[in-house]
């Protein structure tokens, strides 16, 4: 579920950061909206083509940039980027051969130490270092 603003504030150049979801000015919020594209409503960065967090699409949102819909039309977008980024994960998770396996456990155990139970909340998969 994403979360939404729906009484946006509007923000203005005499706006300060603490009036801002993201804590940036507006010089920053518009210099960064520079580096995104609009595409079918959906907006994007730039460097990543990832859409950005709603802290960010709300301050755009707010500055009269973006309207409501393309908050919305990015929120869907994101959403469905990270479910298909999520099942390649779990498919490579599922493909790591033996070695790579061990490779993970013993960075595991190296960062937590020895008998820790491990679980993956992405995959499920458990076990103790």
């Amino acid at each position: 579920m994403q979360t939404q603003r729906v009484d946006s504030m509007r923000l203005t150049n005499e706006s300060s950061q603490q009036d801002t979801e993201t804590g940036y000015t507006i010089q920053q919020l518009r210099m960064n909206f520079a580096t995104t594209h609009i595409n079918c409503g959906v907006v994007r960065w730039d460097s990543n083509d990832r859409v950005p967090f709603d802290d960010m699409l709300n301050d755009f949102r707010s500055l009269g940039l973006i309207d409501r819909a393309d908050v919305l039309l990015s929120q869907d977008a994101r959403s469905v980027d990270n479910e298909a980024f999520m099942a390649e994960y779990r498919e490579a998770q599922r493909n790591r051969t033996p070695e790579q396996i061990a490779e993970d456990h013993y960075e595991a155990r190296a960062a937590h130490g020895p008998g820790v139970k491990m679980v993956n909340v992405f995959t499920g998969e458990q076990y103790t270092t």
